[in-house]
């Protein structure tokens, strides 16, 4: 079950590059390598979330982790930082939950 999670975070967030699998130094780490290379497409998944959102979220989720983002580096991000700053949750508008929505989600990014 964790292998499929983990292929689907490649299908998501792009497999590691060819770099990274050679300068793993954890045990057994290339049995997890997919027989061929996922592409990134986070942005055409998120096409329609905020540009510092997509990039907050583009650093934190990324394969590798010399630029994989921190707490700190997230907690700064411009994201965090520039207006319209985030409201309080009570003053958002409430949806009825949709499966329709959950569903299509799995189809395409999971």
């Amino acid at each position: 079950m964790w292998i499929e999670q983990l292929h689907k975070t490649y299908r998501l967030c792009g497999s590691p590059s060819d770099e990274f699998w050679r300068n793993n130094k954890l045990p057994h780490a290339k049995l997890f390598k997919p027989r061929e290379p996922y592409r990134r497409c986070l942005a055409e998944a998120l096409k329609d979330f905020p540009p510092a959102a997509l990039q907050l979220i583009d650093k934190l989720l990324s394969c590798a982790p010399d630029d994989r983002g921190t707490v700190t580096s997230a907690l700064g991000s411009e994201f965090f930082t520039a207006k319209p700053f985030a409201c309080d949750p009570s003053s958002l508008p409430k949806y009825p939950p949709s499966k329709e929505i959950d569903i299509q989600w799995q189809e395409n990014y999971c």
